[in-house]
């Protein structure tokens, strides 16, 4: 190993995507397109990334996993696939209401599990997300909220901005408001259970497909009031799923001892690892046998953050 691995982005196109992608983080995105998603550390059997420079260069990140596990990621959970889905979210417009289910309630639905981490990229002013309740509901009551279309007096409303970090625990109601650059760091799970959509339709004119039986059986209806996370020096969180700290870089710092794998985005500024080079919204992969470990500030103001596995 002698450089961090970048991968090749996979674009989604959604219905409140727009082109913010390429106007804020460069990226090189299809014409004539509304680009809602960005998944750029990916291991799922209907996406993958794919190592885009290096002597891996072809290579999958499933392959990496099977294949080089000890190399790249050193001591780490075993578990069939990456354990991790990394995104980049442009919502224009605001998402679905939705949840993932907890785990025991995804076995039972035929699901997978999902708790993620929003960390605010920009934020148009005024700019929301959608988290929790207001206030303490039952699940009846909230049926009815849906029956007669008030259900957004049920949800807890609050005001973001950049630099702002929340951790959503599979269970939480949340949607994400219009004018969020967000980055997603999740779990490896793609079930979402949509219970309203603004009563939003298609360019045909059909209403979105809900979920709403699931997503009743999925809703911590206790979850009343979350906060946004209040960082404990860089680090926003540590979870037994994910370690994320915030770096603000102004002068060269190891990324991790040797041994360790770690995931860096770039937020401000710019910063560079061996002979590989991060822009705002662009990421690599720093192997854990990767001898050359220096993180250098390229320019004045660069922020990142580190994205890890805890070893417990």
């Amino acid at each position: 190993m002698t450089s961090p691995l970048t991968f090749a982005p996979i674009f989604m196109e959604r219905m409140w995507g727009g082109r913010r992608l390429e106007s804020d983080f460069g990226k090189k995105l299809p014409p004539n397109t509304c680009i809602g998603e960005s998944w750029e550390i990916v291991d799922r059997p209907e996406a993958q990334s794919v190592v885009a420079d290096s002597p891996l260069k072809g290579k999958t990140l499933h392959e990496l996993w099977k294949r080089n596990r000890h190399d790249i990621f050193g001591d780490v959970p075993e578990t069939p696939r990456f354990p991790l889905l990394i995104k980049l979210l442009d919502a224009q417009e605001r998402l679905s209401l939705q949840v993932h289910p907890p785990e025991e309630v995804a076995a039972k639905l035929g699901g997978e599990p999902k708790t993620e981490f929003w960390y605010v990229a920009t934020a148009d002013p005024g700019a929301e997300l959608f988290l929790g309740f207001r206030e303490l509901i039952r699940r009846e009551r909230f049926k009815r909220a849906l029956d007669n279309g008030t259900v957004e007096d049920c949800v807890q409303k609050i005001r973001v901005k950049a630099g702002d970090a929340m951790f959503l625990p599979a269970g939480r109601l949340h949607a994400v408001g219009g004018g969020n650059l967000l980055v997603e760091i999740q779990q490896n799970s793609d079930t979402t259970y949509r219970v309203f959509d603004w009563n939003r339709t298609d360019a045909d004119g059909t209403l979105r497909q809900l979920h709403v039986d699931q997503a009743l059986q999925s809703i911590d209806f206790t979850d009343v009031g979350p906060h946004l996370i209040e960082p404990k020096g860089e680090v926003l969180i540590k979870h037994e799923l994910f370690e994320i700290e915030k770096w603000n870089l102004d002068s060269s710092r190891g990324i991790a001892p040797r041994g360790q794998f770690a995931i860096v985005c770039c937020l401000t500024g710019s910063l560079r690892c061996a002979s590989v080079d991060l822009a705002p919204g662009e990421f690599f992969l720093v192997p854990a046998s990767l001898e050359t470990r220096q993180l250098q500030p390229q320019s004045e103001g660069t922020s990142l953050l580190r994205i890890t596995i805890p070893n417990f």
